[in-house]
């Protein structure tokens, strides 16, 4: 017998879902580093000028770690784009119905299943353009924000 995680469309997604949570913290790790790189002077100043837990967040390490959470968020959204094939392939195969047929699997089965091999390629196309459009729209932004919210101009 086939688990209910599996056949029904909710839970099949969430499975997919926590699978790719396992690769989270590697960004975990980039962040707890970025965390220790602000100086302690900035937090302190900020104490003494009257500021709590929140604003000091707020005003001083969330600015400061906002490069990088472009940086992983841009970086996750590729990865997940591209790299959900092997997961969904191998545990739903896009069932049930199309829950879980996300863009790489519809691509294989188009290429590989159906034989529409031009199809397939104008697919891939379209992800490459989704994935350019991810990198433009990070690289202008943290551009934007390299000397607001950089730790050199922090000091």
């Amino acid at each position: 017998p086939t688990p209910a995680w599996v056949i029904e469309p909710g839970p099949a997604m969430l499975a997919l879902v926590i699978m790719a949570t396992w690769q989270l913290g590697e960004g975990f790790v980039v962040l707890l580093a970025s965390l220790h790189e602000i100086p302690v002077g900035l937090m302190e100043a900020s104490a003494l000028d009257g500021a709590n837990a929140w604003q000091r967040f707020r005003h001083v390490t969330l600015p400061l770690l906002l490069p990088r959470l472009l940086l992983l968020t841009a970086r996750d959204l590729i990865v997940n784009l591209q790299a959900s094939f092997v997961p969904t392939l191998l545990v739903t195969r896009g069932g049930p119905g199309y829950a879980t047929l996300l863009l790489p699997l519809y691509t294989y089965q188009l290429a590989f299943d159906d034989l529409r091999f031009g199809y397939a390629a104008t697919v891939v196309w379209a992800m490459y353009a989704i994935t350019l459009l991810v990198i433009v729209v990070q690289a202008r932004l943290s551009r934007r924000l390299r000397y607001e919210g950089s730790f050199e101009a922090a000091v």
